[in-house]
């Protein structure tokens, strides 16, 4: 597959196993400080930003927490300098294995990182390309 067709597929491999269901709410291609960015030409673009409300009550709705999901087909996507905008209460950089041994050093701590992994394959995980506090997420 090609950067294109490795996007579209986490993109929509996102949609389907985390941000869809009962009482979440997300969106794509979120343009941050749009009005300011505009005339600094700072403008920043999130892949998916879901809203995840605590309960549906209003307090619960109120504590919710936004999860800012960047999604990076190749250490060239992610070196782009476009995305990595990790502005939620929660952030996470979707990937494939082979891209997430290629960029593990260059992922700040407070980044998670979700790994598209094929249902009916082992996951296996190399520790030695870990931090001592972490480990991965799989899709």
């Amino acid at each position: 597959m090609n950067r294109k067709e490795i996007t579209k597929f986490l993109s929509e491999l996102l949609v389907e196993k985390r941000l869809s269901g009962m009482g979440k709410y997300y969106a794509s291609e979120v343009t941050m400080d749009w009005y300011i960015g505009k005339i600094t030409h700072t403008m920043r673009r999130v892949d998916f930003i879901q809203f995840v409300p605590k309960n549906q009550t209003v307090s619960g709705i109120e504590h919710g927490d936004f999860y800012f999901y960047e999604v990076k087909s190749c250490k060239e996507d992610y070196n782009s300098g476009n995305g990595l905008t990790f502005e939620g209460d929660k952030n996470y950089i979707v990937t494939t294995a082979e891209t997430y041994k290629k960029i593990i050093k260059d992922v700040d701590y407070d980044v998670g990182v979700l790994i598209a992994c094929p249902v009916l394959r082992e996951i296996t995980v190399s520790y030695t390309h870990l931090r001592a506090h972490e480990t991965p997420e799989h899709l």
